[in-house]
């Protein structure tokens, strides 16, 4: 079958996003990253326009488990609701991550060699050093 790929400019993409136009889209991803931020992205709750959920992801156990971990006060039990909805989401495969980008930010102006390694962020620090 016959794929057409459409390259929009980023408010067309938005709006096209918002409305749920497209079978398939790449796009980035950076979500908040608290329990309560998986809220906006991974829950029914989440779907846009109040949160950032637009490929409309939906499954009532992350729901139900999403919503114990945000309102618990036993960081245990936090974590254990959390966990079971990250597995689920994951086996799920709402999204395939084809890349993991971490975000480095340095703050000093005696940093040298430092090249950007798009593949790899950890390789970047492989000739780096602080100026004396």
């Amino acid at each position: 079958e016959r794929v057409d790929i459409d390259q929009l400019d980023n408010s067309a993409f938005v709006e096209k996003r918002a409305k749920h136009g497209f079978e398939a889209a790449v796009d980035n991803f950076s979500p908040d990253p608290s329990v309560a931020g998986t809220k906006q992205s991974w829950t029914t709750a989440g779907f846009l326009p109040a949160g950032e959920n637009a490929l409309r992801y939906s499954n009532p156990r992350v729901d139900a488990w999403i919503d114990s971990a945000t309102t618990t006060f036993d960081l245990a039990k936090s974590k254990a609701y959390s966990s079971r909805a990250f597995h689920q989401i994951v086996d799920d495969a709402p999204y395939i991550f084809v890349q993991y980008q971490e975000y480095i930010a340095m703050y000093t102006t005696k940093l040298q060699g430092y090249a950007i390694n798009p593949v790899a962020n950890w390789l970047s620090f492989k000739t780096a050093s602080l100026a004396s």
